[in-house]
């Protein structure tokens, strides 16, 4: 890991991690290595991080609440 700043090896050192990378995220998809750890060593080794995606936007929620019925709909 020392060697990774020195711009000779640094070409080398990447590919070499990419290849353990992807080595690990395919035995755990595999059922090789266990899960778990597989997410541990990918997180604090590799940059992987858990994101959750929030749509925020009511836009469709407005359209649904413009078509209900009114009062007066059911008066009829």
């Amino acid at each position: 890991m020392n060697y990774q700043e020195k711009e000779e090896f640094f070409d080398t050192i990447k590919k070499a991690k990419t290849k353990i990378e992807a080595s690990i995220e395919k035995g755990a998809l595999l059922g090789v290595f266990n899960p778990t750890f597989s997410i541990f060593n990918m997180k604090n080794n590799f940059g992987w991080q858990d994101k959750q995606e929030i749509d925020t936007t009511t836009s469709n929620r407005i359209e649904i609440i413009n078509d209900l019925p009114s009062d007066a709909d059911e008066d009829k």
